[in-house]
């Protein structure tokens, strides 16, 4: 099973992919039901550009967690 979406390495395929995710809980749809997706984004999550992206226009912005 690969770690990140396009295998181990993490690519342009994991960027593209994990904001879509990053709101999940407005739209409640229930990652944590599913653990490979919920590792994959907690994993992209805790990567400190993706840190730093997210609180771009809003410095106080957290990331949610699963």
């Amino acid at each position: 099973v690969s770690k990140l979406l396009a295998g181990d390495n993490y690519t342009i395929a994991d960027i593209a992919t994990w904001h879509w995710l990053a709101r999940h809980e407005w739209h409640d749809n229930k990652i944590k039901n599913y653990q490979n997706l919920s590792r994959w984004y907690q994993e992209i999550s805790e990567r400190e550009a993706v840190i730093k992206g997210y609180a771009f226009m809003d410095k106080e912005a957290i990331i949610p967690k699963v």
